[in-house]
């Protein structure tokens, strides 16, 4: 038998409990003695793990620079951020910070960074033109420098030298070096009109641009326009800070030379001053280039003094239209008085206005205070001569063409013809009710006041024809209010409050009564009529549909609106209006026939002059 089979006999042969119980005290004795050499194991290892982490910790470390590392165009103002991955000790970062600085095109320049001494700029106060900016609690500081910018065109290097340690002692002892690179100066990059520009229109929109943002106020001083125009404003576009306009005061002399300089106190909005100070010149022709409309302005106790002819729209979105002042009333400069005119106050007064649809002249109803008498005046605007004074005319309206101005006198409606300068009478013992209206350039329609004789009526005067009638269907004591842009319909207010449109001499169609109390203003196409409603409790600016009634209400919402001076330009494409701003100022704005696109023309201020009229023909 084998001692391995003796072995196994004797195991059977033996009870069972005793021989299970010493197996058992073995095999615990074992896991004791495995257990015991795991915990040595663990409290040594822990014991390594401790002095080994005593021995390498690892110091205070830089993780984010602004601007980054290598960083190009930097504009002039940028703050320089470093921030660590812990907070340090502020008192083991001072002194450690610096920078030099190397322009692209010279040797080394110093200062590195003009106005900025960095010798003592961790503890210059926030006022001064640089200073250190602790960002506790997160761990950085940072770098102010507005008062004293980086120089255009130059790489800085900045070096936070070794030595900066956290709470716990624990230093950094490398040096760490990074740079960037400034954007270039800004410069004029475009002109409206480009230099040496010729035949230039008088009303002409004026602009310059930069190659970066601008800050306004600096920039803004430094452009001048010359000869000087009085009034003259420069403003920065809203939707683009790197584009500013020229509104000048007054129309621009004809075939006149002039410049718009740009001088070197422009400033970036990063603080940089304009790197070439630039000179753009430009010479006028004898011609307009805008639509405008014409406002009188006045001060609020007084009658207008000012005929402004504003811009239908501005140059480019976010900026405002240009409105030059046309005629400014003298004042009696002596201080016993003028006559029956007190010193200071108006010697002329402005009544009614208006200008031709092309712009290049201005009716204008002109009251003298100390002789009490009132002509229309026709003024050219290109050159401001007045062509013609006519006694105790009003009611100015121009022809389509520009050509034909229609008026009333004491004695009846006259017409001057522009080209010949011949003055003809139109409608002899006739008053009017409202100024004359054109259906095309051959066509007047009249709104006669009753008579002893006559009562009120809408007439017709052909001119090719010379023959003259009532307008058919006109009801008695209506007032034509509108011609249609094309010249096919007329509109009518009825003595009821009613509306009658009525298809013009010669064009198809039949007339249409609109229902409602409406107040007719003009017409946004043939077939669309621009009225106030006036029959409820809120009166409405609607758009009807002349043959369909179906209406639309066109919201105007810029400051307080008054409808009754909403006028539609004789193209059908634009109305304007006078309405109160913000800060109590009566305004005149401009908008699209839907009433979108809602502009203020002028830009009076508080105690000053404000719109008092606006409109276009007539």
């Amino acid at each position: 038998m084998t001692a391995r089979a003796a072995a196994s006999t004797q195991r059977r042969s033996c009870p069972g409990r005793p021989s299970a119980l010493v197996a058992s005290a073995a095999a615990k004795h074992r896991r004791l003695q495995g257990t015991a050499r795991l915990l040595v194991g663990v409290l040594v290892g822990g014991a390594l793990a401790v002095a080994l982490s005593s021995c390498f910790s690892a110091p205070p470390q830089i993780i984010s620079l602004e601007p980054n590392r290598g960083s190009t165009s930097v504009p002039a103002d940028s703050t320089v951020r470093v921030v660590f991955d812990r907070a340090v000790a502020h008192a083991s970062v001072v002194g450690r910070f610096s920078v030099i600085a190397t322009p692209t095109t010279a040797q080394t320049v110093s200062p590195a960074i003009p106005g900025c001494d960095f010798s003592t700029v961790f503890a210059a106060a926030t006022t001064a033109p640089c200073w250190i900016h602790w960002l506790d609690p997160q761990p950085g500081f940072e770098l102010i420098h507005q008062g004293a910018v980086f120089r255009p065109a130059t790489r800085y290097t900045f070096t936070l030298a070794g030595g900066f340690a956290d709470a716990q002692g624990d230093r950094n002892d490398l040096d760490h070096h990074w740079d960037l690179t400034t954007a270039a100066a800004p410069l004029v990059s475009a002109s409206t009109p480009a230099d040496r520009g010729s035949d230039v229109a008088v009303d002409t929109r004026l602009a310059v641009s930069f190659s970066a943002p601008m800050d306004a106020p600096s920039t803004a001083g430094a452009i001048a326009l010359l000869p000087v125009v009085p009034g003259t404003r420069v403003v920065r576009n809203l939707n683009d800070h790197s584009r500013f306009v020229i509104l000048p005061g007054q129309m621009l002399a004809p075939r006149t030379t002039y410049s718009i300089s740009v001088g070197g106190s422009a400033r970036g909005e990063d603080e940089q001053f304009v790197g070439l100070p630039t000179v753009v010149r430009f010479t006028t022709g004898a011609r307009l280039e805008s639509t405008h409309a014409v406002v009188l302005a006045g001060l609020a106790a007084e009658d207008p003094t000012q005929v402004m002819l504003p811009a239908l729209a501005p140059a480019a979105p976010g900026e405002p239209s240009a409105a030059p002042v046309v005629l400014t009333a003298p004042r009696c400069a002596l201080a016993i008085g003028c006559g029956a005119v007190a010193s200071g106050t108006p010697l002329l007064t402005y009544t009614a206005a208006a200008v031709s649809p092309d712009g290049s002249h201005v009716a204008v109803v002109v009251r003298n205070v100390t002789a009490r008498t009132s002509s229309l005046q026709v003024i050219d605007t290109i050159d401001g001569a007045v062509l013609e004074d006519l006694p105790a005319g009003t009611l100015p309206s121009w022809s389509p063409d520009g050509a034909q101005l229609a008026f009333a006198t004491p004695t009846g409606v006259d017409l001057l013809d522009l080209r010949s300068g011949a003055v003809s009478a139109v409608a002899a013992q006739t008053s009017l009710v409202a100024p004359p209206l054109w259906v095309k350039t051959t066509t007047l329609v009249l709104s006669t006041a009753a008579s002893a004789t006559t009562p009120a009526a809408v007439e017709l005067v052909n001119r090719q024809l010379q023959a003259r009638y009532s307008l058919p269907g006109a009801p008695g004591a209506s007032i034509a209010a509108a011609v249609s842009p094309g010249g096919a319909r007329i509109a009518l207010g009825t003595a009821t409050g009613g509306v009658l449109v009525v298809p013009a001499p010669g064009a198809p169609g039949s007339a249409q009564t609109l229902a409602g109390h409406l107040q007719p203003l003009g017409f946004a196409g043939e077939g669309t009529l621009v009225a106030v409603n006036t029959s409820s409790a809120a009166a409405q600016l609607l758009r009807i549909s002349v043959v369909g009634g179906d209406t639309t209400v066109v919201v105007l919402g810029a400051g307080t609106t008054d409808l009754s001076s909403v006028r539609v330009a004789p193209d059908g494409r634009r109305l304007v209006c006078l309405a109160v701003d913000a800060h109590g100022v009566r305004q005149a704005y401009v908008a699209s026939a839907d009433g979108s696109g809602e502009l203020a023309m002028t830009r009076f201020l508080s105690g000053g002059l404000e719109a008092r009229s606006v409109g276009f023909s007539d």
